[in-house]
């Protein structure tokens, strides 16, 4: 062999050699990449984030830290705030559970949806943002825990798993459930389970709803020094809470509902502190609400459903996680029937077929309109009742608030209309439909229009069916004051 040769041989292969070095260098990495990937979780493979979505039963706006209230109720949830967006003014829909819960899950208001009364439910064909959420790839979970948040109700559409095993309490112990810590465990169960996916878990948490009875410390947290013996069981139907009663009893009742936002506040706390440690938080948006509020005599009486007063209908929006900026205050007035379109939103879903009146949160987040001062929000009730400690006669009862004004008109006997400025009577004690009847007339044409467009829509969709009710769901809502 002519060495000489060869080394001339090897120098003028050297270029292809490294050539050759190289693409098999490349079909290496392509390999192992591909390997990798098709090991890789399906859920760091999608960008999309995962969602928690909370609903916290009667919780008033105004008794959270983070929206004014002076008692620290909400370290938790106030932290969350810190870390996102929060909506100074969200609008509900209705003053009890579950025709608003309907609209949260539809988008629509509850004279289109008309799931209005115990005994109807969500029809099969009605589409809920879960069922699309469920159809774009998400792994879903939901827990019900009253009895308006029963799978009977139509919740269950769109959930892969939907557990509604704490809203089957025994009717006798309805009012005194306590379930956060165990919504909380079901839901952080699901999660670990469905950690290699892209997914969406929504927790209904009860203990706010009366009776008000939070577990030790929080029963005395607020309490201050009181020694006074005031009966906090079946409280709905407690008389002794009313107008002019003993201070002292008011603070302690007032006390024991902190207390329970309080408690569901530090469940919420060990439900964050989980998805850090598991390294899921940074891509997760958690959106925190409520279906109602409560009343405490602000208007002369207590409990829910039966007004359309703000410490009834002003609910908390909190949402955090990938592209909310931290810190973020949100003036614009929003509604709870938003939260359809932004979830379909946050799943990347290109046409949801949604042709209701919500607008994703995320137009306000992220400021990509201005704020439309001449948007309607439409609320109602059929437990509209002026003199609920005492008469339980019932009424229908509409709201239209618009520009920050609400006109309220009752349509049954003892009739009434009111008009008030929120934004410089937030109590609502001035009625102006007096003062400032062209506004007031105004306000009664919007309503009229608004009602006869809901009518006209209901009629096309029909989106409510009849159900009867099972014994045990009819007693539990019996218990509860639902049902008279």
């Amino acid at each position: 062999m002519d060495c000489g040769k060869e080394r001339k041989t090897v120098k003028k292969s050297k270029n292809g050699r490294m050539l050759l070095l190289l693409v098999l260098t490349l079909l290496a990495t392509a390999i192992v990449l591909g390997g990798y990937l098709a090991c890789k979780p399906a859920q760091l493979m999608d960008k999309r984030p995962n969602i928690v979505f909370i609903s916290i039963d009667t919780l008033r706006a105004d008794h959270l830290h983070c929206y004014g209230y002076p008692r620290k109720t909400s370290p938790n949830i106030d932290q969350l705030a810190a870390d996102g967006a929060r909506f100074e003014r969200a609008v509900s829909p209705s003053p009890w559970t579950l025709p608003s819960h309907i609209s949260m899950f539809t988008g629509q208001e509850v004279s289109v949806h008309n799931v209005r009364r115990s005994q109807n439910s969500l029809a099969d064909h009605a589409v809920t943002f879960t069922e699309l959420l469920q159809q774009n790839g998400y792994a879903t979970f939901g827990i019900g825990s009253s009895p308006y948040l029963k799978k009977r109700y139509g919740y269950a559409q769109g959930f892969d798993v939907y557990d509604d095993e704490l809203g089957q309490i025994s009717y006798k112990k309805s009012h005194e459930a306590i379930t956060a810590k165990k919504a909380v465990n079901k839901a952080l169960r699901a999660i670990k389970e469905r950690k290699n996916k892209r997914w969406f878990v929504f927790i209904h948490m009860w203990d706010v709803h009366y009776d008000y009875l939070p577990p030790a410390p929080y029963d005395r947290m607020f309490a201050g020094d009181y020694a006074g013996d005031f009966d906090m069981i079946n409280w709905e139907k407690n008389r002794d809470f009313k107008v002019g009663m003993n201070p002292e009893d008011f603070r302690y009742v007032i006390s024991q509902y902190d207390g329970e936002i309080a408690w569901v506040d530090s469940q919420i706390g060990l439900l964050v502190a989980k998805l850090k440690e598991w390294g899921l938080y940074e891509n997760t948006v958690i959106v925190i609400t409520s279906d109602h509020g409560e009343e405490f005599l602000d208007h002369g009486q207590k409990g829910h459903g039966h007004s359309l007063f703000d410490e009834l209908i002003r609910v908390p929006i909190i949402v955090t996680g990938p592209g909310v900026p931290a810190g973020m205050t949100v003036d614009c007035p929003v509604g709870l029937i938003d939260l359809y379109p932004t979830f379909t939103e946050l799943a990347e879903v290109e046409d949801s077929g949604y042709r209701g009146p919500g607008r994703s949160l995320f137009d306000r987040i992220l400021q990509r309109s201005p704020c439309n001062p001449d948007r309607e929000f439409y609320c109602e009730t059929k437990f509209s009742n002026l003199d609920k400690l005492f008469n339980y006669k019932r009424g229908f009862e509409m709201m239209l608030e618009v520009n920050r004004f609400k006109f309220h008109k009752r349509v049954n006997k003892p009739l009434r209309e009111l008009l008030f400025n929120i934004a410089e009577d937030p109590q609502e004690e001035n009625d102006l439909t007096e003062a400032d009847a062209e506004r007031a007339d105004e306000m009664r044409k919007r309503l009229l229009r608004h009602g006869r467009r809901n009518e006209k829509l209901r009629r096309e969709r029909r989106l409510a069916k009849k159900m009867k009710l099972d014994k045990k769901t009819y007693n539990q809502l019996k218990q509860l004051g639902y049902i008279q």
